[in-house]
């Protein structure tokens, strides 16, 4: 049993009213349960009740055991002299408050299926939690949950982009470069591109935007990936034009052993990646207006065709030939970087700049994009929770990241309806 179960008990009334008692057989009416208080001090403040045929304005204090009053020393704080009642899970101590005055206290009674249900979903592994439930909730209180999951999951990323934003002086080009090259490294390589952008300042990518060669040298000269023995011609004349650049500019390149390849197919290789990537940013000056300028997801998803030619037709790595294979960004990986980069980027700017429409469009354009396919999605698919768009793949993903994994069930509206039904 916990504290926090208590409270949500106490919070939405889930407790037996007609079977509610102080320790001394005095009987208790609930008019006002409270304000629920997250800060220091009684846990609920201004509760309206009736002991015996008296009523008491004052404060709550709930504790799993009696004794936890003066295990926490409140009868030595003053800021529970206002407390009217004492509820708890076990125990039927007399407590005081620091005037020396006796506190009335009362054992939540709580139903047993409450309590049983409290525990299998505490029990139970991530995405089960709720499952033999779902079907009994109604389908507009779970799109309403599900919007505000959605919501919730891509305030988070916001926060996240508008710090990168704060640490990027302000420049919503240099905020997109950093969070696309983040992205770019699709999990396994995340980290290494996050310090890839780090070190190559997207002003200096700008200054050798008509050459294509020049900027591929300063993406793989910095990613420590330009092999230095057993060279091709082009990749000689990479590591060339990187010596050069890299004294013109004073640049650090970061650890080689930053990259993964290992369990990847060919065609994710860093290296392909880091090529896409170059390409991209050299295709497409002015990225970020660009993108605040798409009205349609189509519009947007163009942006991102890339497609490698020439030296990458024939090769995974540098200096490695392989059969030839063209070598593009394909529909799945584009709509990724939409999901996890335009669109919290969108509903970032959106938000922070109040222009509240460009956080519309990227909801708009995330219910326009197919859903994600995963090991998450497809266990809430087997489970009778069907996605068909990126919205509630993106729900979903929340939920079970920030809720069902967490076992923090008391937080989640689902769960909520659950214990409605029990009582």
């Amino acid at each position: 049993m916990t504290e926090l179960f208590l409270h949500y008990v106490w919070k939405y009334q889930l407790f037996t009213h007609a079977n509610f008692y102080t320790t001394n057989k005095e009987f208790i009416r609930v008019v006002r349960i409270g304000t629920h208080n997250t800060d220091s001090g009684p846990d609920f403040s201004n509760a309206h009740i009736y002991i015996n045929n008296t009523l008491w304005i004052g404060d709550v204090e709930i504790h799993v055991n009696a004794r936890d009053w003066n295990t926490h020393k409140h009868s030595h704080n003053a800021a529970y002299n206002t407390v009217i009642l004492h509820v708890v899970f076990t125990g039927d101590e007399q407590v005081y408050n620091t005037h020396g005055n006796p506190i009335p206290t009362a054992k939540l009674p709580i139903p047993n299926n409450i309590i049983t249900t409290y525990q299998y979903m505490r029990s139970m592994p991530a995405t089960k939690i709720c499952m033999h439930n779902l079907e009994k909730i109604d389908g507009i209180y779970k799109s309403q949950w599900f919007n505000r999951l959605v919501i919730e999951r891509f305030e988070d990323k916001a926060n996240q982009i508008i710090a990168r934003h704060h640490a990027q002086t302000g420049s919503w080009e240099h905020t997109l470069y950093h969070t696309l090259a983040y992205n770019f490294g699709f999990k396994t390589n995340a980290l290494a591109f996050e310090m890839l952008a780090q070190s190559l300042d997207i002003r200096i990518i700008g200054k050798h935007k008509n050459n294509p060669t020049q900027i591929e040298a300063l993406f793989f000269g910095q990613a420590s990936l330009i092999p230095t023995e057993n060279n091709d011609a082009y990749t000689m004349q990479l590591q060339n034009e990187y010596q050069f650049l890299q004294k013109k500019y004073t640049l650090t390149p970061i650890p080689r052993e930053m990259w993964k390849f290992g369990r990847l197919r060919p065609a994710n290789f860093p290296t392909i990646r880091i090529a896409q990537f170059a390409k991209l940013l050299q295709q497409s000056q002015s990225l970020c207006s660009k993108i605040l300028k798409c009205t349609t997801i189509e519009s947007c998803r163009q942006l991102f065709y890339v497609e490698l030619e020439d030296y990458w037709d024939t090769h995974y790595q540098l200096g490695q030939t392989s059969p030839k294979h063209q070598k593009t960004l394909g529909k799945t990986s584009i709509d990724l970087l939409l999901i996890n980069t335009i669109i919290p980027f969108l509903f970032a700017y959106g938000s922070h700049t109040q222009k509240q429409e460009i956080s519309t469009r990227a909801l708009d354009f995330l219910e326009a994009l197919p859903t994600e396919k995963n090991a998450i999605i497809t266990a809430w698919n087997r489970r009778g929770i069907q996605s068909h768009s990126a919205f509630r793949s993106q729900a979903l993903l929340q939920l079970s990241n920030a809720y069902c994994s967490q076992k923090k069930c008391l937080h989640c509206a689902f769960a909520h309806k659950i214990f409605e039904y029990k009582t």
